[in-house]
């Protein structure tokens, strides 16, 4: 029986193989090409479209690693990196669980066209849509000013937040879109089983 099965799965991927090579081939041209490219350049003393003679070093590496400069960088970008993808994370999935397990029919159809709006859009227009928003006397400070007894200025614009806020707008649909793929691909009879034993949500999420 299990010779049967390691036969049928062999010959399933040889069936699958075909399908599967373009899209391997692709990734390989468009990311891992790339990539070998960068390694490839950063172990040079000179670029060779620079016409200089030029070698194979280590000493770009080694200025990247003592420098506090870069290492400041690095972990400017590594937080920066962790906070977009907590707050993608905080967003987004309660987003995906609403549209997979509770939202049905048009609502359904409604919330997913505004969740895959921003992929519609061009990103030069959706930067200058948030200046108008964040900027000093912009939509949010002069609604803010137009409801709050006290005057207040608002002006994140060229700051740590705007960066935050801009990524998370232009990341927030690829988390939704992955979350909801995974939810609805989860029997909804799992769920009632686990609320009939007893399950707490959390429980439920973590198995």
């Amino acid at each position: 029986m299990a010779d049967q099965v390691a036969t049928g799965s062999r010959s399933g991927l040889r069936s699958a193989l075909p399908l599967l090579l373009p899209a391997y081939l692709w990734l390989t041209v468009a990311i891992f090409l790339p990539l070998s490219a960068m390694v490839f350049f950063s172990s040079m003393t000179e670029l060779p479209l620079s016409g200089k003679a030029w070698s194979f070093t280590l000493e770009n590496y080694a200025t990247f690693f003592s420098e506090r400069l870069y290492l400041t960088l690095l972990l400017a970008s590594l937080r920066l990196g962790l906070e977009v993808t907590l707050w993608c994370v905080v967003i987004g999935f309660p987003a995906a669980y609403v549209l997979a397990k509770v939202l049905k029919g048009r609502s359904r159809e409604a919330i997913f066209l505004l969740v895959i709006l921003p992929f519609w859009s061009n990103g030069l227009v959706r930067i200058f849509s948030w200046a108008m928003v964040l900027r000093e006397g912009g939509i949010l400070d002069t609604a803010l000013n137009a409801v709050l007894p006290f005057k207040i200025n608002i002006d994140l614009m060229y700051s740590y937040p705007a960066v935050v806020i801009g990524l998370v707008h232009s990341y927030v649909p690829y988390m939704v879109l992955t979350c909801y793929l995974t939810l609805q691909a989860i029997d909804d009879s799992l769920i009632e089983a686990g609320r009939s034993l007893g399950a707490s949500r959390l429980q439920m999420l973590r198995r």
